[in-house]
């Protein structure tokens, strides 16, 4: 016995079929190894790539139950074929299929089609794509649907629906300072890059590098010492990134000077007829003289 039809996936997901209680022999074969597409009443392949092979036990006497798995697209139709045979006594064949919510189904009323002799309407076999295309908006816009049907070279006619969907740009800016010995900054590249990410979202990044004039802080520290003479006694350089990403060089020298020692002159009027240093307790009398 020989059944064939087209399956309707009700959702996507992965599906299980199950050949159970098999006695004698059956055998599932499904989507192209079925039939060819709108072929349902003119199966002339001849493939033996079963989906499901069940044979029944010949020493256990006990039937057969297999199952397998299989991702399937919602809404599409998937041609199916079964094959069975029997040879003596009872006959036993259960065909279940569990969907991917987990029911499972072996009445196939609304699941399972088949179109008679005219075949003139045949499921179609459709896919979709999606094409996303950055625009500066805020916000995502289906801008476009078209549908095409296209005829292969074995007659089948695939229809094609195509959205075309306007997702906002996300584009992301680098600059890179790099110092360099000039007094002026200058950009010196710039690089563009697109990045396609898991939602199929391109984001474009521009990356500046930019040279920034090599800024130097110089800091002398003066240590007073009793020596005669001028000396730098230590220089030490540091590097510090501002929150720019700009370099800092400063360099600290460290400079011992001739101690200052002050001096006080203190003036005192006279009769004489000349300027004259007087010992200090010289010049407390000669106040008092004066006075």
């Amino acid at each position: 016995m020989e059944i064939t039809g087209y399956f309707l996936a009700p959702e996507t997901g992965s599906y299980t079929f199950t050949l159970g209680n098999v006695d004698d022999s059956a055998g599932l074969l499904f989507d192209q190894d079925a039939f060819g597409f709108c072929e349902q009443n003119d199966i002339t392949a001849t493939t033996t790539n079963f989906l499901l092979n069940a044979i029944k036990g010949c020493e256990s006497g006990k039937e057969a139950s297999v199952s397998s798995e299989k991702t399937l697209i919602g809404g599409l139709y998937y041609p199916i074929r079964i094959i069975f045979s029997n040879a003596i006594t009872k006959a036993s064949l259960d065909f279940s299929a569990t969907l991917p919510n987990g029911t499972v189904i072996n009445d196939f009323t609304n699941y399972i089609y088949t179109f008679g002799e005219d075949e003139s309407y045949c499921p179609a076999f459709e896919r979709e794509t999606t094409t996303y295309t950055p625009w500066t908006g805020t916000y995502t816009s289906t801008i476009g649907t078209s549908v095409t049907t296209n005829i292969g070279t074995d007659g089948i006619p695939t229809t094609s629906t195509i959205y075309t969907v306007e997702t906002p740009v996300v584009e992301g800016t680098t600059t890179t300072y790099t110092p360099w010995t000039g007094t002026y900054t200058s950009t010196i590249n710039t690089d563009v890059t697109t990045s396609i990410g898991t939602d199929g979202i391109p984001t474009i990044s521009t990356i500046y590098t930019v040279e920034t004039p090599d800024v130097e802080v110089t800091t002398t520290t003066y240590t007073p010492w009793t020596g005669t003479f001028t000396s730098t006694i230590g220089t030490s350089v540091t590097t510090s990134i501002g929150s720019d990403g700009i370099p800092t060089t400063s360099t600290i020298y460290t400079v011992e000077t001739l101690e200052n020692k002050g001096t006080t002159i203190t003036y005192t009027l006279w009769t004489g007829a000349y300027t004259s240093t007087i010992p200090k307790k010289q010049q407390q009398q000669q106040q008092r003289w004066i006075w």
